[in-house]
């Protein structure tokens, strides 16, 4: 599975999960919704502060099959958008109340772009931050010969 599409899966599933656990309590306690608004946009920017920049310290420069953070990311903000809305309008019109579906436009439109900010923003400073983060790696010895003895090389130079 493709690493944006598994950043994106998970961060739909933790979307829908937190948006429709504070509808939930929502209507049991409509005074509460301050906070737990807040907390749950705190939580979700969070994930992907801490995802993306975990990526970004754990980065493989040598790799050749790599590909940017950035656009793994980019990819799944903008597959989390529209899908977080699409499913979470779903998930809310079963279990929560059907009063809301009239809302479909508005959680592909303004709602997916709202979410994909929400994941690209953060995940964009994590990135920054985890590549500042990140230990230097130790410069390898010139090495005279293949491509492969060079890559031995860097491989033993960063065991050291």
């Amino acid at each position: 599975m493709n690493p944006w599409l598994v950043r994106a899966t998970s961060l739909v599933l933790l979307h829908v999960l937190v948006r429709t656990g504070l509808e939930l309590v929502l209507r049991t306690a409509p005074g509460s919704g301050g906070a737990l608004r807040y907390g749950s946009v705190v939580l979700l920017v969070l994930v992907a502060l801490l995802w993306a920049g975990l990526d970004a310290v754990r980065e493989d420069l040598e790799d050749v099959q790599r590909d940017d953070l950035f656009t793994r990311w980019l990819k799944a903000a903008l597959l989390t958008g529209p899908a977080a809305g699409l499913v979470g309008w779903a998930v809310e019109g079963l279990l929560v109340d059907a009063s809301g579906t009239e809302q479909l436009l508005v959680e592909l439109t303004g709602g997916a772009a709202f979410t994909a900010l929400l994941v690209l923003v953060p995940a964009a400073l994590g990135l920054f931050v985890g590549r500042r983060v990140r230990p230097a790696d130790p410069e390898p010895e010139p090495v005279r010969g293949t491509a492969r003895e060079a890559r031995r090389a860097r491989l033993e130079a960063r065991e050291r």
